[in-house]
């Protein structure tokens, strides 16, 4: 148990056209392995469909040689990379979509593996590591809000007219290493938390859906999170914690729960 120490993932949305791999084992191949447009995914929990990313590739994997061997597709929660194991043989994938070959950390086409591991970290994922500061507490979604209209009579009395009640949240790291906030400073590819924000807030990716992200409090507790809609969206929100060092930093997000 973490708690405090978790990780955001992004919502990630295939896009028009879908992507896929070609997949080659020992059962023969190639297998065309395909993501539909439009499906829903988080890198570790459910989206619109029956798996987050990492469970439904090892499906995909799976039923292609029609079940006739075991996969295991691994997302470590201490790297950030993806770790794909076949249980017999060896097993080879082109990419036909390099959007969805980045998605998963990978660089490059695997060539007759029993066990490959990413270059990089996947795509839609951030792990501060350091523990997060939020004013309303690790159990809770935030501060309920609402929009108001208030008429106040002669004599003080008031009636007041609500609108739509929201939950904002704020969460902030303020001991994050600099390799985990600065692109130029990344040690592993899509690491920092810059690239995260280009990719999935600002929406550089292809995937990426209007800064929708999840927050899991404890990061290997995959099945409890809060999801959010990003609100401050102009800049990333990151700051030196020492004006005159810049080997920790701080960083601030300001978010609204997702209804």
């Amino acid at each position: 148990m973490t708690l405090g120490v978790g990780k955001l993932e992004a919502k990630i949305v295939i896009p028009s056209g879908g992507l896929s791999c070609q997949l080659t084992d020992s059962t023969g191949g190639p297998y065309s392995i395909s993501f539909t447009a439009g499906d829903e995914y988080y890198q570790s929990s459910i989206g619109t469909e029956s798996y987050g990313l990492a469970a439904e590739l090892k499906d995909k994997f799976q039923t292609a040689g029609a079940g006739a061997l075991t996969y295991s597709v691994n997302l470590s929660d201490t790297t950030g990379k993806y770790t794909i194991t076949v249980s017999s043989g060896t097993f080879s994938v082109t990419w036909t979509d390099t959007a969805l070959r980045n998605l998963f950390g990978f660089d490059a086409a695997i060539s007759s593996k029993v066990t490959v591991t990413g270059a990089d970290q996947a795509e839609a994922l951030w792990f501060p590591q350091s523990p997060v500061s939020t004013p309303y507490g690790l159990n809770s979604a935030g501060m309920p809000v609402s929009a108001a209209t208030i008429r106040m009579a002669p004599d003080g009395t008031y009636t007041a007219i609500h609108g739509p009640k929201m939950t904002r949240q704020q969460l902030q790291w303020v001991t994050v290493q600099n390799t985990r906030v600065i692109q130029a400073e990344e040690t592993t590819t899509n690491a920092s938390y810059e690239s995260f924000w280009l990719h999935a807030i600002r929406g550089e990716k292809s995937w990426a859906q209007s800064g929708a992200i999840r927050w899991y409090p404890d990061l290997t507790d995959d099945a409890t999170y809060k999801t959010y809609n990003v609100t401050e969206a102009i800049s990333p929100g990151m700051e030196r914690l020492d004006p005159n060092w810049e080997g920790l930093w701080t960083v601030n997000l300001d978010l609204v729960e997702a209804v």
